[in-house]
């Protein structure tokens, strides 16, 4: 901020003269960096502010020096050499020693400058201890608009940090200051912000509220830049909702606006999810061709680091339509942006990708991808991919015959696949919490308002007693009547709550009915009506839990043979119809205190408790005779079973279900269609049903 700097005479009317003209000088020269700095002429105003910190030392006045350090942090904080632009603010702030309003504005803006730096640098906690001390002098100068926009800045970090009940009640402090409706822009930032930290905790309902809000505002101010990134949002909902055609449209609304007034990262951003839209809806063409849209706008911008994720996608879309050629490329020059702008997540995204194309061309190479993913995946949260990685690692080394090092894999994925089942429990819980937080914070800030309103109101009522003493004789008259109504009153409002209280027992009893079919649904495969994993899981530690207490337990694992070719031959409907024919079976083979569960694509797992090695190993050969001698869809399908059961060596129920694998993967080995059990004898299970249906 430059400050017109007056003379410090030293020695005479000369130098004072002198000086005026260096200061003068001094501010023509920061002047034209900050100009400069509009016209993005970066190199240009470098060289000025060299030339500026040369002669630094010979100033007096500590205001051309304060100047001088953030013009330097401004430019440096242009050229993206954040941690530099910390140190030339930090050093602009040690000068500042006076307490005036003017000093204090200063100092907020050079906290509120350094904690823009340290987001970029994306050390959140840092960040947000900056915006705070903005925030803290703002609230000591009593500047309603800064004070809002500190508030803002924080509840945006804290939501970064997923610190959802402390973004929101920054958050609803900045609205309540802005919507005396003197800034309407900032009022619908500030929605926006409200409604993104409601979509991150998966309240859908209350953010398309408050972006619907932000909506309305734009559209009185004609504002068509961030018209297009509320639609962006608004279509974010849409997606995480699965309502892939209602995202779809809002996308387009933003691609339909008048390009000049968009910014190119949001139509950009636009035509990358209505890709990813295309993708999910299998129309690889149209994805293709809207992914190769954004990546051309974000290389136009000069948003390199952008196209990362577009390269990731495009080879996605490639293998899916059978080009892995093509694909192998995109992953490649995926890897390299990732690996140079320092895009851990999608390093190790473009890393599995390559791994599984390398599966049947080069083993060791797909290892070798396969482990640098695996060790990428433990500096960052990437629980996903983790799994992704380590169910190749597993495959690859049950493929070898390394039986010991495939079960270790197959540990840490289960490991890996329990804790992220807690997490997504702990999420639960934490939105439920934040839910609850948000209606209390909505509901103290209604109360604020209220009082607010009654002071307000009590002001009125002194300033016009005098009217007010005047009406006490008519609403005397009016005491007789009000008696009256009082009386029908009280009846109207007993039978209103006999009535109200009938309806809440109604919608008690309505909501306990659809909580369990909800409950139901969530234990349930949606295609099969088996068990899904989340059920198999719990009744597994349980089973883990109550140990000691069992003698006989036993897992069966049952895989359809040859299901792909039936997919490629017959098509999905009438895979899907085979898989809920198989799964018919499976289910009327079992008893009630037994799990069916859908394992994964056509692979089912069924716990056995009460049963020995023998009695299971019947109960899978009765359930492969009975999917061998039905037809569905005119067509013979076959199962493949692998039988493990409770012996004095199993560790864990881990264990049994990777013994049952391996039983499995013996009969698939030796032809399909037979019931293979555990034989700890030998490396091979042994083969206990005849091999003539194969």
């Amino acid at each position: 901020m430059p400050i017109n700097i007056m003379a410090e005479s030293n020695s005479g009317p000369l130098s004072s003269k002198s000086t005026i003209a260096s200061s003068i000088d001094i501010n023509a020269q920061l002047n034209e960096v900050n100009t400069l700095l509009k016209q993005k002429k970066y190199d240009k105003a470098q060289i000025i502010v060299s030339v500026l910190f040369g002669e630094i030392r010979q100033l007096k006045k500590p205001e051309i020096k304060i100047d001088i350090y953030t013009m330097a942090g401004k430019l440096s904080y242009k050229q993206k050499r954040y941690n530099k632009a910390i140190i030339q603010f930090e050093k602009a702030i040690s000068l500042i020693t006076e307490d005036d309003d003017q000093s204090k504005k200063l100092l907020a803006a050079l906290y509120h400058e350094i904690a823009q730096c340290y987001k970029h640098l994306r050390d959140i906690p840092k960040s947000i201890d900056n915006y705070q001390k903005s925030l803290t002098i703002q609230q000591q100068r009593k500047d309603e608009f800064f004070i809002a926009m500190a508030l803002k800045n924080i509840a945006m970090a804290e939501n970064k940090q997923k610190n959802f009940i402390s973004a929101l009640d920054h958050a609803q402090r900045s609205l309540t200051i802005l919507s005396s409706g003197k800034w309407p822009s900032r009022q619908a930032q500030t929605l926006l912000t409200i409604g993104i930290i409601y979509r991150n905790i998966g309240h859908y309902e209350k953010s398309l509220d408050y972006i619907q809000q932000a909506k309305i505002i734009y559209e009185q101010e004609n504002d068509v830049q961030h018209l297009a990134e509320v639609d962006n949002q608004i279509g974010l909902i849409y997606t995480n909702l699965h309502q892939l055609n209602n995202a779809k449209s809002f996308y387009t609304q933003t691609i339909e606006l008048p390009t000049e007034n968009v910014k190119p990262e949001t139509r950009a951003a636009a035509f990358r999810e209505i890709g990813v839209i295309n993708y999910h809806q299998n129309n690889f063409k149209e994805s293709t061709s809207k992914l190769k849209t954004a990546k051309t706008i974000y290389e136009i911008a000069n948003k390199i680091s952008k196209t990362t994720r577009i390269d990731l996608l495009l080879g996605r879309n490639y293998l899916e339509q059978g080009q892995p050629t093509i694909a192998a490329d995109y992953f490649e020059n995926s890897l390299a942006l990732a690996t140079e702008f320092k895009q851990i997540d999608l390093q190790i995204q473009s890393l599995n990708y390559l791994g599984e194309l390398m599966l049947n061309k080069d083993i060791d190479l797909a290892i070798t991808l396969f482990q640098k993913a695996l060790t990428l995946s433990s500096t960052i949260d990437a629980k996903d991919e983790k799994m992704k990685t380590l169910h190749w690692l597993k495959e690859i080394e049950k493929q070898k015959g390394n039986l010991d090092k495939s079960l270790e894999y197959s540990e840490q994925k289960y490991q890996l696949s329990h804790l992220i089942q807690q997490e997504h429990e702990n999420l639960d819980f934490t939105r439920n919490q934040v839910i609850l937080a948000s209606y209390k914070l909505e509901m103290e800030l209604k109360d604020l308002r209220k009082n607010a309103e009654l002071n307000s109101l009590k002001l009125t009522q002194q300033q016009n007693e005098l009217s007010i003493m005047k009406q006490l004789q008519q609403i005397s008259e009016l005491e007789i009547k009000k008696n009256r109504f009082a009386n029908w009153l009280l009846i109207t409002l007993l039978t209103v709550f006999s009535m109200l209280a009938i309806y809440i027992l109604y919608q008690y009893k309505n909501t306990r009915a659809k909580n369990k079919r909800l409950d139901y649904l969530a234990s349930r495969d949606p295609l099969t009506n088996c068990f899904n994993r989340r059920i198999l899981y719990l009744r597994f530690n349980k089973m883990q839990e109550e140990q000691a207490k069992l003698k006989l337990y036993s897992v069966v694992l049952a895989d359809i043979d040859s299901f792909k070719a039936i997919n490629d031959t017959y098509g999905h409907a009438t895979g899907d119809k085979v898989l809920q024919n198989v799964a018919k079976i499976l289910q009327q083979s079992t008893d009630e205190h037994d799990t069916v569960a859908r394992f994964g694509g056509e692979e089912f797992c069924i716990l056995l408790p009460n049963s020995n090695e023998k009695e299971a190993e019947e109960i899978a050969e009765k359930m492969r005779d009975e999917i061998e001698k039905s037809v569905c869809e005119s067509i013979k399908v076959t199962c493949s079973f692998g039988v493990s059961s409770l012996d004095n060596k199993v560790e864990c129920n881990l264990t049994l279900i990777e013994r049952a694998d391996m039983a499995l993967y013996q009969s698939k080995y030796q032809g399909r269609n037979q019931v293979s059990i555990w034989n700890p004898q030998s490396i091979h299970p042994q083969k206990t049903t005849n091999n003539d249906n194969t």
